[in-house]
């Protein structure tokens, strides 16, 4: 008996959620649908998009190779402040797109 109060309970729950949500179809113009497109566009965004993705990784590691160079650059003697440099890199690599982020 009490499950059938709580499973009538839950559909008027759903029932009522679903009539107040508006729902938004987009509806391209047959000449303009992304399916349509060449190839070239296609793969002009395809390549903007996964570039930056690939070069993150990259960017956020490239400094470690180079930090022997530029400790002696900067005549840096702790080896702390080398590992500091890497360390604040990338907290604020990390950090940076939550604090810049609309």
């Amino acid at each position: 008996m009490a499950d059938d109060k709580i499973s009538q309970a839950i559909c008027e729950e759903n029932h009522e959620s679903s009539a107040t949500i508006p729902v938004i179809i987009v509806d391209f113009d047959p000449h303009e649908h992304p399916h349509l497109w060449p190839s070239y566009p296609k793969y002009t965004i395809l390549l903007t998009v996964t570039l930056p993705i690939f070069l993150m990784p990259l960017t956020s590691t490239i400094i470690a190779p180079a930090l022997d160079a530029v400790e002696a650059e900067f005549h840096v003697t702790s080896d702390v402040k080398g590992s500091l440099t890497v360390s604040l890199f990338l907290l604020t690599y990390c950090l940076g797109p939550l604090v810049l982020a609309p």
